[in-house]
């Protein structure tokens, strides 16, 4: 919900916010060079997601240290808590049971039917969401200028 609302605000987007120019001028020639460009792509579409969920990693900055399973990180309401926190049960029932697949069927087995498709999907996730919020065309907006 965040994310949609804020979506070229400099100061509230949730991610993918560009570098300001003074911050990108100070390392733009050297992020130029092609494989840092690839290695960058690579690291996106491969571990993007689960780096945003876990470290905030290309979403916008917040007074403290922000996460997706934290109930107390500054992304959530206190209203959104519980639900934090229900998220987080299931996904410690889910990772329980892909241990117990992992046991029964092999890990090779497991990284095959699950890792590498789940994979594929937050490629394909990250992928679509840099492209909605990189395009040069897709103007971005200061505190000052930006209105929801």
């Amino acid at each position: 919900r965040r994310h949609h609302s804020n979506t070229g605000s400099l100061a509230k987007d949730e991610v993918f916010v560009p570098s300001s120019r003074e911050e990108a001028s100070e390392v733009f020639e050297f992020e130029q060079l092609a494989i840092v460009r690839v290695g960058k792509l690579l690291v996106t579409l491969t571990a993007g997601w689960p780096l945003y969920l876990a470290l905030n990693v290309s979403g916008r900055p917040y007074p403290r240290w922000a996460n997706h399973f934290d109930p107390w990180s500054p992304i959530f309401s206190k209203s959104e808590r519980v639900e934090v926190l229900i998220s987080d049960i299931a996904l410690a029932a889910v990772m329980y049971g892909l241990a117990l697949l992992g046991r029964s069927f092999g890990w090779g087995w497991l990284v095959c039917t699950y890792g590498i498709p789940l994979l594929i999907v937050n490629g394909w996730l990250v992928l679509i969401t840099l492209l909605q919020h990189s395009h040069p065309a897709l103007p971005h907006y200061t505190p000052k200028e930006w209105d929801w």
